[in-house]
Parts: C-alpha cells; structure tokens; sequence
C-alpha cells in the first residue's frame, strides 16, 4: 500500500504513516537494506515484526532517505546522517516516522484493553486519541 498519511506541522518536521498491507516478500523485494540491517532483519522471528522494519523504510523512502542514510547508537536509538532527529515506531498494521530539525518522538499502539488500564499515565493532549466511552466504562467496572 502507497503512504496512508503524511502529517506536516511545519517547515522542518512531518509524520510519515504506513498501513503495512504488503505481503513480507512484496517489501523485501521493494527495500534495499544496508548489511547491518539485513542481518538484523534475518534475526527476526516474528513476520509482524519483519514487516514492520521493512515499512519504516518504505516511509524513509517517502521522506526521501534511504536505509543507508539511517544508522542506529549504541542504545538502539535511530540517527540521520544528515542530522535530522528521527523517531520510529510500528505496532501491527501501521508505521511511523517523524523527522524533524528538532528533538522528537513517536509511538503508536493498538488501542486494547492495556492502554485504557494506563490511560491515566497519557498526557491530555494524548488522551483524546482513547475512545472515552470504552475507557469511562472501563473505569465503571474496575
């Protein structure tokens, strides 16, 4: 599937989102990989989690970079080379990028049972993305 939606709040940061519809070979085929990240993608078990990486360089693709241009530190943490902050997610069926002159970050979740337990932890600004009837019931009952 083509990029689901690009948010761009300003001149120097955007929101990049894929719906990861593509079967596993349909991406590989369609990303190239630098040699760390082929072995990282060759150690994952997970098909969810193979299909996820290989989407965020779709999205890197859509923003302009490629695999080659992101490098990752010693933390885990993911870096341009160009010096543009970036923060990537991907849970089930969506990715994510953010890239920005700024410090930033991004995560998204599917909305399940877990979220509405913690829901009180989000800031009000996240808040409103929950479905409050199910988190009102939710609070109802527990």
């Amino acid at each position: 599937m083509p990029l689901y939606k690009k948010i761009q709040f300003n001149s120097t940061t955007a929101i990049y989102v894929w719906k990861i519809s593509e079967p596993l070979e349909q991406l590989f085929e369609e990303v190239k990989l630098n040699p760390i990240c082929q072995s990282r993608i060759e150690s994952m078990k997970s098909e969810l989690h193979q299909r996820g990486f290989l989407s965020v360089r779709k999205l890197l693709n859509e923003a302009g970079y490629t695999d080659f241009d992101l490098y990752y530190d010693q933390f885990g943490k993911p870096h341009l080379h160009d010096g543009k902050h970036i923060s990537i997610t991907h849970s089930y069926q969506f990715s994510s990028i953010i890239i920005s002159d700024e410090i930033v970050g991004i995560d998204i979740e599917l909305q399940r049972e877990k979220i509405i337990r913690i829901a009180d932890k989000f800031c009000d600004a996240e808040f409103q993305y929950l479905d409050r009837e199910k988190t009102a019931e939710y609070c109802r009952i527990h």
